[in-house]
């Protein structure tokens, strides 16, 4: 927990889908004192917080103690396939495995473990040996996993050093990042760690910078997964760690905001520019992944919140088409056409001049455009072929209206190379979204409001519509996507949040969420015994109408815009450990968990054994990751065959888990580096 100390003051920061946002939180009174946001540059993240930094009360810089950052950048390499080449070495593990990362070089080994941490072949050494000499220049890291390492991780500690003398690159091993039994998955966890460690570097050496030419010198913390934080020198030895950190960062700093009373027994819903965050609280705690975080096609065992994630946001893209009365919202992301007016207001003239919009095809409609990125960095540009160059010089000046591309042959080639532009990160798209439904409306400004109008009129008239009813249609579909998705999140369901998860009542709840009854005569009520806690900017203007239908209270605090950010510096430094007693064959009990199997002759011996190295390493871990005032906490679970006389412990499992404040420092004169 943050000091009680009046002058302390911590600096949050939250990369997001659409914006970067800073806050500076007063440690003491628990209260935001400056807030802002910035847009999010994904082809370089440093950019957006550093303009979001520079956008807070640089008075009170001298006062920061503590800066705090949760990023996207784990969880969007792995889902853009944008990690750097790694090589993976499988110790003793001889069935099938999948291992479909791409930029991964893979070599199979003789080694391993059996169950009982017993070895069951040699490590290859001169196998490893050659695997590094092979793939030098080729990869940036390395990956180990080693079969039954976490029962024994003798054949990964030995790979550890035989790398580290063929190669300075670094080395990831699988069980310092899980204890899960799963080789495949911790196989899949340690490539995809090891392909992360150079992009969150670059990153945080980025971040480091920045906070350098800004003369503040606190330590730098990065939330993980689970909404804790770590040292920046952690987060670069496992950066895997930090996947799904936005929604666990939403979570603490929603707690933080509003107090235990509110978020106790919550579904606290993050809306953002992008996607929906959706979390569900008991106890005031965040249900963790049990099978461990899933990110795009991956199954990690990392243990994150249990977020389910919506492709649905203030700048989702609202699809319509005069051949359907029906809408689909996100899950793509846009630029509003009312943000994107401020920059180019010539955008007005061209949608008020609407002329005969039957010439748009289907693919697109009279409110998309095309227009440069303010992310595209002078090496992007550099690297384009000369007629794509032409292309996105023609737009510097002003966006292009998506539908004026040329006819026939004409049309298709430049539409082949926007994608290619846009695929680069130079070109973005933008158009109708739901912050420009609500702009036009009168609900929020941002941006350029006669824009917004313009574009709704505009979709209106193209579907034959009045623009009230339009607004009216975006606004139901956007109600019902949140409250199905609530209710799938509290049901636990997996997959999209939609009427098939209910199945032969899907007839039913649909009467029920349009209030039109059906035609079986079966009628049904859902209310939510649940506080529904907002984040993010657009939150009220979402959940409003999610709550009334859902028959609940609904608790927005006053700087949910920048929950995130607090959510960044409001966590607690925490490490768990488990530890497993067997009982041996013959006699005895062996105990895994430690660098090797460790026998004993009693249990009692055994379980005082575990709880008194794991409490040393993990206080020594949580100490590692700038945490101070540590305290530790667990317990046994025993699990066991038969009943009564018959009875038998098969394991006695520990849990244990270490927490401290994060530590702060006095500022320094001098910060050479992060």
């Amino acid at each position: 927990m943050p000091n009680d100390s009046t002058s302390l003051v911590f600096l949050g920061i939250d990369t997001g889908g659409t914006f970067t946002d800073a806050v500076l939180w007063e440690a003491a009174s628990g209260r935001v004192v400056s807030r802002t946001k910035a847009p999010t540059t994904h082809s370089n993240l440093s950019v957006g917080v550093i303009d979001a930094i520079q956008g807070l009360d640089a008075r009170r810089f001298a006062e920061i103690s503590m800066v705090g950052l949760s990023t996207t950048l784990a969880t969007n390499a792995i889902v853009e396939r944008t990690g750097r080449p790694v090589g993976l070495i499988i110790v003793g593990y001889e069935g099938d495995i999948s291992i479909p990362i791409p930029r991964v070089k893979t070599i199979r080994v003789s080694g391993g473990h059996d169950v009982a941490g017993r070895e069951t072949a040699p490590l290859d050494e001169r196998q490893v040996r050659r695997f590094a000499e092979t793939v030098r220049g080729e990869v940036e890291s390395f990956a180990c996993a080693s079969y039954f390492s976490v029962r024994n991780p003798a054949h990964e500690l030995r790979v550890e050093k035989l790398l580290a003398h063929a190669s300075r690159l670094p080395v990831v091993s699988g069980h310092r990042l899980s204890s899960d039994l799963n080789f495949p998955v911790r196989a899949v966890t340690a490539a995809l760690n090891a392909g992360l460690i150079p992009l969150i570097a670059e990153l945080l050496d980025a971040v480091g910078h920045a906070l350098s030419t800004m003369n503040i010198t606190a330590p730098l913390m990065v939330v993980k997964g689970d909404g804790s934080l770590m040292s920046d020198d952690t987060a670069r030895e496992r950066p895997i760690e930090t996947i799904l950190s936005g929604p666990a960062a939403s979570v603490v700093g929603s707690a933080a905001l509003l107090g235990k009373t509110d978020i106790d027994r919550s579904v606290v819903v993050d809306v953002g520019g992008t996607t929906t965050d959706i979390a569900v609280l008991d106890g005031g705690l965040p249900r963790l992944s049990v099978r461990g975080a899933r990110v795009g096609e991956w199954r990690t065992s990392i243990h994150a919140v249990d977020a389910r994630t919506v492709g649905l946001g203030g700048d989702s893209v609202i699809e319509y088409s005069q051949h359907s009365e029906d809408f689909v919202i996100g899950p793509g992301r846009i630029l509003p056409l009312g943000r994107l007016a401020e920059i180019h207001p010539g955008i007005k003239d061209t949608l008020s001049r609407r002329g005969d919009m039957s010439e748009f095809l289907s693919r697109h409609r009279p409110t998309d455009f095309l227009t440069v990125s303010p992310g595209a960095t002078p090496r992007m540009l550099g690297e384009l072929p000369d007629d794509e160059r032409e292309m996105y010089d023609k737009m510097v000046s002003s966006p292009v209206q998506a539908g004026d591309l040329g006819r026939g042959a004409e049309r298709f080639r430049a539409e082949r190379m926007l994608d290619r532009l846009i695929h680069r990160g130079v070109l973005i798209r933008a158009g109708l979204t739901p912050t420009d439904i609500f702009n036009a409306a009168g609900c929020c400004r941002v941006g350029d409001v006669e824009a917004s109008v313009l574009a709704l009129e505009t979709a209106a008239e193209y579907l034959s519509l009045a623009p009230e009813e339009l607004s009216r249609r975006v606004c139901s579909l956007l109600s019902e996507r949140i409250i199905l998705e609530v209710i799938s999140a509290v049901l636990g369901h997996d997959g999209k949040g939609d009427l098939r998860g209910f199945g032969i009542l899907a007839d039913t709840v649909d009467g029920w969420l349009h209030g039109d009854g059906n035609k079986s005569g079966l009628g049904i009520a859902i209310r939510l015994d649940r506080v529904l806690v907002g984040a993010g900017a657009p939150a009220e203007l979402f959940l409003q109408p999610a709550a009334a239908r859902l028959a609940c209270r609904l608790a927005i605090p006053e700087d949910a815009p920048v929950a995130n950010a607090v959510g960044a510096v409001s966590g607690v430094v925490l490490e768990t450990r488990t530890a497993i007693i067997r009982p041996e064959r013959s006699k005895g009990y062996v105990l895994f968990g430690m660098e090797e199997p460790m026998k004993f002759a009693k249990i009692d011996e055994a379980k005082r054994a575990a709880w008194e190295m794991l409490s040393i390493d993990a206080k020594r871990a949580v100490t590692k990751n700038g945490g101070v005032d540590v305290e530790v906490d667990g317990g046994w679970r025993e699990i066991a065959v038969g009943e009564g006389k018959s009875r038998f412990i098969v394991e006695s499992v520990l849990e244990l888990r270490a927490v401290g404040r994060p530590g702060t420092t006095a500022p320094q004169r001098d910060r050479k580096s992060v």
